[in-house]
């Protein structure tokens, strides 16, 4: 659909005013795809600035002709970039790559909660861990290993975990990534367990070693239940968990790169109070980025920042279904909640304005305004990020940790710095035949076309 901003590129574009009214074509995942029923009438998005949530831009490569069912159409084509994981609701035209007039508080990613952005968990500065193994697996980080009452005919390996690892006489586990490689066994039987955070096995065969470094058990199962220790984790977006039918039919599955951070629904405590705004209570825990250099002082008021994440069962098959999931981006001087000078950004999604039967994925937006601030906040002066999380899955205000707020992506979206010959031209929903997202898979080369009906009234 054209815009009516492109409708004004458009004619400027025909009489030498503007150099381009395409130049570049943005893909993002802030939508629902419609549905597959392709009857139902396209939903206006002439006055469409934006897209919900922007992933990236590509440059167009390729301008053509074709005839599809007796109408022509202009085909504007762009590769999509080969390395990353995306998956796909929303594209649109944009007749340059940035806006020129905005500069450097143009429209950006803020965060993408990935490995490379040094996240911590907790006011301790814990290392958030990393699990790409099928979340339904039980995975605990080993610290600790030694070998004992070693025999001819076998050892007694004594392993500590950094949590309590919840394993009983007779479970199956495999243990991999220690140095050296001879406390790394394959599908082994717990044989006793000294305390929550140690037990042992015994080898067929006499080892010897010294341990190093650490590595992971994995209690190998199949249950579609999310089964970790650990109250925030790493995880990919194309997890085997993620693939059930049960969760794709709910949209769990983060969308943007391959990144999400998951946080468990009680991991922070977070009330409203009587003016409406999230407080989050003594004891809330919470993810934190250090030495953080965050400055919108340039942007607007009425610029947005945009907060992707998506509401996840702990349970798949479970269909106990969220009250609200609410989250908390403080940005502050200080290591504390609400002291020294702070703005927060409050998202709260709940049963009465979503379903949360058919969709857990969410965009919030929030004018740089509408954020709460204390008493002379400045953005320069801002060195700590951090990020609570909780989710209620009834009206006690009670935090569950049936459910998972997964973080995707916060986003600038400049949305005020007004340029007559840029904006977005065209704008499309998009999805498969099955209406669901578009998945481009990582390390795959792949093409998106645009196409403008062109007719003569």
């Amino acid at each position: 659909m054209i815009t009516n901003i492109g409708k004004n590129i458009l004619a400027k574009y025909l009489v030498g005013q503007t150099p381009s009214y395409a130049s570049h074509i943005a893909v993002g995942c802030g939508t629902k795809p419609l549905v597959a029923d392709n009857t139902v009438t396209m939903p206006d998005y002439s006055d469409k600035s934006s897209l919900e949530f922007e992933m990236f831009r590509v440059p167009i490569i390729s301008r053509g002709f074709v005839d599809e069912g007796g109408v022509s159409k202009v085909v504007l084509t762009a590769e999509l970039p080969t390395q990353e994981r995306y998956e796909i609701t929303e594209v649109g035209i944009f007749s340059a790559a940035s806006n020129p007039d905005a500069g450097s508080f143009d429209s950006k990613t803020v965060y993408s909660f990935s490995e490379l952005e040094a996240w911590k968990y907790s006011s301790q500065g814990t290392a958030i861990p990393s699990i790409y193994e099928p979340l339904d697996d039980r995975v605990v980080k080993i610290i600790g290993a030694t070998i004992a009452a070693r025999t001819p005919s076998g050892s007694t390996l004594t392993y500590t975990t950094d949590a309590e690892h919840g394993l009983s006489i007779g479970t199956e586990i495999s243990i991999s990534g220690i140095s050296p490689v001879v406390f790394n066994l394959s599908k082994v039987s717990v044989a006793t367990v000294p305390t929550p955070t140690s037990f042992t096995v015994v080898s067929t065969t006499s080892l010897t070693g010294t341990f190093v470094s650490s590595g992971y058990l994995i209690n190998d199962v199949d249950t579609n239940i999310i089964n970790q220790v650990y109250p925030v984790f790493q995880t990919n977006a194309d997890n085997k968990i993620f693939t059930n039918s049960n969760r794709v039919s709910r949209y769990e599955r983060c969308r943007f790169l391959n990144n999400i951070f998951a946080i468990s629904g009680n991991n922070a405590n977070i009330s409203i109070n009587s003016s409406g705004n999230l407080i989050a209570e003594t004891g809330s825990n919470f993810i934190q980025l250090s030495n953080a250099s965050v400055d919108f002082s340039k942007n607007s008021p009425t610029d947005e920042l945009r907060l992707a994440f998506s509401v996840v069962n702990k349970v798949g098959a479970s269909p106990t279904l969220p009250k609200s999931a609410r989250v908390i981006i403080e940005f502050s001087s200080t290591g504390s909640f609400k002291t020294g000078k702070w703005a927060i950004f409050e998202a709260v999604v709940d049963d009465t304005n979503n379903n949360f039967a058919t969709n857990r994925y969410f965009v919030v937006k929030k004018q740089l305004q509408q954020l709460e601030k204390s008493p002379e906040f400045s953005w320069a002066e801002v060195k700590n990020v951090r990020v609570y999380a909780s989710v209620m899955k009834d009206n006690s205000g009670v935090p569950t940790s049936d459910f998972y707020v997964c973080l995707d992506g916060l986003r600038l979206e400049n949305v005020t710095s007004n340029n007559s010959v840029y904006g977005l031209t065209g704008y499309s929903v998009i999805k498969t035949p099955e209406a669901k997202t578009i998945i481009k898979s990582a390390n795959t080369t792949n093409y998106i076309e645009f196409r403008f009906g062109l007719d003569v009234l």
